[in-house]
């Protein structure tokens, strides 16, 4: 898709692009991550300056202004993928059951790979620390303490032990 650029209706002064670029009569704008890990730039308009996030500009400017009760979506569940491809309005419910269908390797945010995943239970099934094994695979220690404790990854652990039963013969409850 070439890279198509439209005027933000409520701030006349910049462009917005088709791939989540935001531009004025200066040149292309920096963009810095807010704490919530959506991309944030910084507008001015009437001496006063606006903070907006970039997929809702995108999204104003190509798709249209924001239905009541909508939110902007990432499809592809990564915050940083600002392109109009990868956005839409939708409610916060539809955006929620969105966002948890994107999991394991396949949510835009991972770190880790499935693989890694059950080697960090392993790894700490073998006495080796939280911490440890964090350092080693490059992520937080709370990121492994959470996959230790079933706050998440459980689809990888699931998917383990239904191909351990299938090698096996047994098929348990999976």
């Amino acid at each position: 898709m070439t890279e198509v650029w439209r005027r933000l209706d409520s701030f006349p002064l910049y462009l917005v692009s088709s791939y989540g670029r935001v531009a004025s009569k200066n040149g292309i704008r920096k963009v810095h991550p807010k704490n919530s890990g959506y991309l944030e730039v910084i507008l001015r308009r009437d001496n006063k300056s606006y903070h907006r996030t970039i997929h809702t500009l995108v999204l104003e400017a190509f798709v249209g202004k924001r239905p009541d009760g909508c939110e902007g979506s990432h499809l592809d569940a990564n915050k940083l993928n600002n392109n109009i491809e990868n956005l839409i309005w939708e409610s916060p419910k539809e955006n929620s059951a969105r966002r948890n269908m994107a999991v394991g390797e396949r949510h835009g945010l991972s770190k880790l790979t499935t693989e890694q995943v059950l080697e960090v239970h392993k790894l700490v099934g073998l006495g080796m620390s939280r911490a440890k094994v964090a350092r080693k695979l490059g992520v937080s220690t709370s990121t492994t303490a959470r996959i230790v404790q079933g706050r998440t990854w459980q689809n990888a652990v699931k998917l383990d032990v239904k191909l351990q039963n299938q090698n096996t013969g047994t098929f348990g409850g999976l």
